[in-house]
C-alpha cells in the first residue's frame, strides 16, 4: 500500500502534507534531514517518506502528532526528487492515501576531500536513530538552557539589586 502513494502522485484522496529537506544538497556520509508536516486533523496512521516515486521510510504516526521526521545519510546513489504523504486507516480498516507533498530535489555534492578524512564532522553524527527520541533529547535540551538562562537572570537581578543598595548605603 505503500508503495503505491508513492509511485502515485497526485492521486490520494486526502490533502497533501508539507515536505522539507536540509540541507538540499549534501556531500556523501552526511546526513539529510526529511521533515513531514501533517495539518489534517484526521488520525493519521503511517507517514511516508519517498524518493523519484519509490518508498526509501516510514514512520508510524503518534495521536496528535502533525510533525515527522528523519534522518536519510548521503550516498553517491542519493541524489533524486524527494516527497512524503500518509495513509488514515478508518474504522472499517479502510486505508485512504494522501496526495504527495510537493517535491524537492535532493543532490550529492561529492565526497568530503582526503585531508579531512577521519576528522569529518559526519562522522560525530550518529546513524539515523528513532525521531521520538531525538524530539525528547531537544526538548530536554532545550529544557536546560531555559533554565539555566533564567537562572544566570536571577543571579544578574541580585547583584544589581545588591549593588544598588550599596551604593546608597555608600554615599551615605
Amino acid at each position: 500500500m505503500a508503495q503505491d502513494i508513492c509511485s502515485s502522485p497526485g492521486h490520494g484522496d486526502l490533502p497533501a502534507p508539507a515536505f522539507d529537506m536540509t540541507p538540499t544538497a549534501a556531500k556523501e556520509g552526511e546526513q539529510v534531514i526529511l521533515q513531514c508536516q501533517i495539518s489534517w486533523k484526521s488520525p493519521v496512521t503511517r507517514i511516508i517518506f519517498c524518493k523519484d516515486g519509490v518508498q526509501v521510510h516510514s514512520l508510524k504516526a503518534q495521536q496528535g502528532k502533525g510533525n515527522y521526521v528523519t534522518f536519510f545519510p548521503m550516498t553517491r546513489e542519493s541524489a533524486g526528487t524527494f516527497t512524503c504523504g500518509y495513509q488514515h486507516k478508518d474504522n472499517s480498516n479502510r486505508v485512504r492515501n494522501s496526495a504527495l507533498s510537493a517535491p524537492t530535489n535532493l543532490r550529492v555534492t561529492g565526497s568530503g576531500s582526503s585531508s579531512q578524512a577521519g576528522t569529518s564532522t559526519a562522522a560525530s553524527v550518529p546513524p539515523a536513530t528513532n525521531p521520538q527520541k531525538l524530539h525528547t533529547i531537544i526538548g530536554i535540551i532545550i529544557g536546560v538552557v531555559t533554565l539555566s538562562l533564567l537562572l544566570l537572570l536571577l543571579l544578574i537581578a541580585a547583584c544589581a539589586m545588591r549593588k544598588g543598595a550599596c551604593r546608597e548605603r555608600c554615599q551615605r
